[in-house]
């Protein structure tokens, strides 16, 4: 595998403009979807020198949001 381009003109193919903003929209929700996973399957976690990080769940639960 070469670290450089050894030819002087490159072929560069492109996305039709069009599609975009479909695949913009499908990129931005998967990662929305990722994010809103992350949090609510995440556990409350202590830390260096007893730092405490509530889960979402227990923090809710714990300032009664809910």
């Amino acid at each position: 595998m070469l670290h450089y381009e050894p030819n002087k003109i490159v072929n560069i193919k492109r996305l039709n403009e069009n599609y975009i903003n479909l695949i913009f929209r499908a990129v931005a929700e998967s990662t929305e979807e990722a994010i809103l996973n992350s949090l609510i399957t995440a556990k409350t976690t202590i830390g260096r020198d007893g730092n405490k990080r509530y889960s979402l769940k227990d923090y809710i639960e714990k300032h009664e949001i809910i």
